[in-house]
């Protein structure tokens, strides 16, 4: 299942990382319009691939601690 996740999602996530593509996360927003545009599929896309690669390079624990931390300040 972890294979398959790489293939199909990291992948194209990585693919999808063209500022073309995707604008930073911290853009300045200044219309209502522009809002929308930052919840689009690319981004749901992305953030597991993310959080996949912190725990490959962090490792369980750590990655675990740093997680239950964030939401415990969020």
């Amino acid at each position: 299942m972890v294979d398959l996740f790489v293939v199909q999602i990291q992948q194209e996530s990585l693919r999808l990382d063209d500022p073309e593509i995707m604008n930073s996360v911290q853009s300045e927003i200044n219309s209502v319009s522009e809002i929308n545009s930052l919840f689009s599929f690319a981004y749901y896309m992305k953030a597991p691939s993310i959080l996949r690669m912190m725990h490959h390079a962090l490792g369980n624990e750590i990655f675990q601690k740093g997680i239950i931390t964030y939401l415990k300040r969020q």
